[in-house]
């Protein structure tokens, strides 16, 4: 039996180009992310706000949108006054601290490693590893990120736990005041 590519070069070829493309997403991707950012309970009236200026006279006005949409409820992110730092120090590394009242109080700043699962045209899935409470625990957790894009540009991203309840929420980050 003996094996030839003929007839298989287009399927192979197709195979290579779609390899380099997801690459090259991840790549962006990663390039994006890295370096230090800033997130914040992310509430229905900060994402009205980020519509109005993303979308200006395009964007639904408040008035509209509320009178046909149930008020959305109180996510558990947004009954916390705090903030959350995450850096990307690398294309492997991430640390991660919080900041702000009592629910931040006695918590660590934990480091880990990061890597892109899968891109979107919006976004992306990464995947966190970081060291269980006994050290050679290791906890895999996956975030959803949607990317807020103004001009081409990346000035912030809303961060989801894949599989997490939606009455959890999401936080907001975007890049440090003067960054």
């Amino acid at each position: 039996m003996s094996f030839t590519f003929q007839g298989k070069l287009p399927l192979a070829m197709l195979l290579v180009l779609t390899l380099l493309v997801a690459s090259g997403c991840q790549q962006r991707v990663v390039g994006t992310l890295q370096g230090r950012w800033v997130g914040v309970p992310d509430t229905a009236a900060a994402r009205a706000e980020r519509e109005s200026q993303k979308y200006g006279d395009m964007a639904p006005s408040a008035e509209a949108s509320s009178a046909s949409v149930v008020p959305e409820r109180v996510t558990d992110w947004e009954n916390y006054d705090l903030s959350v730092s995450l850096d990307f120090v690398d294309h492997g590394r991430v640390e991660l601290s919080i900041s702000g009242g009592a629910a931040a109080e006695g918590l660590e700043p934990v480091s880990g490693k990061w890597h892109v699962l899968s891109t979107t045209p919006i976004g992306c899935t990464i995947e966190v590893e970081t060291a269980g409470e006994n050290s050679a625990a290791v906890v895999r957790r996956k975030f959803e990120l949607i990317f807020d894009e103004r001009e081409g540009e990346c000035v912030g991203f809303t961060l989801r736990e894949v599989g997490a309840d939606r009455q959890l929420g999401m936080l907001y980050f975007r890049r440090p005041e003067g960054k």
